[in-house]
């Protein structure tokens, strides 16, 4: 019953503190002594116990931080007018946020899981492969591109793109920021065309012509 009180009053184990006694002196002082082990034992516990606890709770605020991190960064990347593609090694799709999906016509759930050259004709696919080549080799440019949306019309795009790497350092695929670029596209191939046109209208009626610049007073023939 003593040795309940005491372990009471120190707050210490009771068990452990009769093994202690046990290995000592049965005098006031080896209790004493005893007494004093068994309390440093119990802070050691205490305190390793606590800084457990609190470990645990600064990894918990982190994961939290975390968290919210990658909702904002997320939220972020959804509400960006830029559209933004991920593929995995393979070429497979396995993100794109909503204006990326609106770009080609299609939902993001529908651009999930296939490859990307699903997104355009026979005739880019050879100028795709190579390019893909090239993220594998980790080359990061900027390029543009002829897609092809879901009802068939064409979607010319400026890409940044560069390849993405795991945690040791091998290929898991690429990504890409890009921008509808189709009606500067279209615009530049209608000048193109009229200036062609002219050009053959010209050389079939035997004319010339020129061009003045008046603010660099250059003369174009």
């Amino acid at each position: 019953q003593i040795l309940a009180n005491i372990a009471e009053h120190y707050r210490v184990d009771q068990d452990l503190l009769r093994d202690a006694v046990m290995a000592t002196d049965v005098s006031n002082e080896g209790i004493v002594e005893a007494i004093k082990k068994q309390s440093q034992v119990f802070a050691s516990q205490l305190a390793e116990l606590y800084r457990g606890r609190v470990q645990q709770q600064s990894l918990n605020n982190a994961n939290q931080r975390l968290s919210r991190s990658e909702a904002r960064i997320r939220e972020f990347l959804q509400s960006a007018e830029e559209g933004l593609w991920m593929i995995d090694a393979h070429g497979k799709t396995t993100y794109v946020n909503s204006s990326m999906a609106e770009m080609l016509g299609y939902t993001e759930r529908e651009m999930k899981g296939r490859g990307f050259y699903d997104f355009m004709g026979d005739a880019q696919k050879q100028e795709a492969r190579r390019l893909f080549s090239r993220r594998e080799q980790g080359i990061y440019e900027s390029h543009d591109f002829e897609f092809e949306r879901k009802d068939g019309s064409v979607l010319w795009a400026s890409l940044n793109s560069g390849p993405l790497y795991d945690e040791t350092g091998g290929f898991v695929g690429a990504m890409a920021f890009v921008n509808d670029i189709t009606e500067r596209v279209r615009t530049e191939q209608e000048k193109n065309d009229a200036k062609k046109r002219l050009e053959l209208a010209l050389e079939v009626g035997n004319e010339g012509f020129w061009d003045w610049d008046l603010e660099t007073g250059v003369v174009f023939h």
